[in-house]
């Protein structure tokens, strides 16, 4: 109606101060590591780095399958996203730039590039060889998205009882991980390849019971700090705890795995005594809220 009226097809809009309803809000899967390594054992070993690609980077379908040898730094461990494999004209499968033209060069993890490594040299192509898709079909062709989803992916999800499971939900996986262990939102959005951090939050990233719970702990301890036994029957041991707590907000990133707290992984601190993870600041915590 806005083109209609733009355009002098009509005078009047009838949309005129049409408050359309907020969309609901969509609770996606989390994978826990066990069930990722399940997935991607289910997918098989011509696929598998793909699963690793979209859950430890955050890649979208279309940026594993157009992924070329070129575009991984094993040298720098760095991995870069500048085009993608999408479906164009009568289902036709063509090369075009990412989504929102999300072109950017990430950091990848040790473990990831020794399985991409693993991968290409299984199919015996050389670091050297540039312009090779890392992923290609059993023909050697470009993956097609449809038959790749009907032949593979549909397949592995039953087979682990992930029954409409997608891909893109990796991705979701992958920022909700990376907000419940204190990485800053900038950082997240840029390696998920969103335009604007709302979107990181609002829409990928997903609220996880240990977090959950940690916040009751912390902001318990803050306003009603225990020492030996509280009014409420609180003993030493649950102020230990919560003291726990209190120094796992400050200080500590919480491996979270289906709302259960992991082994945690400290903030390294320098010599003066100051930490170097900024997240660790309770000034800058403070300056926030």
């Amino acid at each position: 109606m806005t083109f209609a009226l733009d355009s002098d097809r009509i005078a009047r809009s009838p949309c005129r101060r049409i408050r359309l309803p907020e969309p609901d809000s969509i609770r996606h899967t989390i994978l826990t590591p066990e069930e990722l390594h399940r997935l991607a054992a289910a997918v098989g070993p011509d696929s598998s780095g793909m699963v690793y690609l979209a859950a430890l980077l955050g890649l979208r379908w279309g940026e594993c399958a157009g992924l070329r040898v070129g575009g991984i730094d094993f040298t720098n461990r760095m991995v870069s996203v500048e085009t993608q494999l999408t479906r164009g004209i009568q289902g036709h499968m063509v090369t075009g730039p990412p989504k929102w033209n999300s072109v950017r060069t990430v950091a990848a993890p040790d473990g990831l590039l020794r399985l991409l490594d693993n991968h290409l040299a299984g199919r015996c192509i050389s670091h050297e060889n540039k312009d090779a898709l890392v992923f290609v079909s059993t023909d050697g062709n470009p993956l097609h998205y449809s038959n790749w989803r009907r032949r593979i992916w549909v397949p592995a999800c039953r087979d682990v009882g992930l029954d409409g499971f997608q891909l893109k939900m990796l991705r979701t996986t992958n920022a909700t991980i990376m907000v419940a262990l204190a990485v800053d939102v900038k950082t997240v959005q840029t390696r998920v390849g969103h335009r604007r951090a709302t979107t990181t939050l609002d829409v990928y990233a997903q609220p996880t019971a240990a977090a959950d719970r940690l916040a009751a702990d912390v902001v318990g301890n803050f306003f009603l700090p225990k020492t030996g036994a509280s009014p409420d029957g609180q003993t030493v041991e649950t102020a230990a705890r919560d003291k726990r707590a209190m120094e796992t907000s400050t200080g500590v990133g919480l491996h979270l795995v289906r709302g259960e707290e992991k082994e945690a992984l400290t903030c390294d601190d320098d010599e003066s005594g100051g930490s170097k993870n900024r997240t660790c600041d309770l000034s800058i915590i403070s300056a926030a809220l």
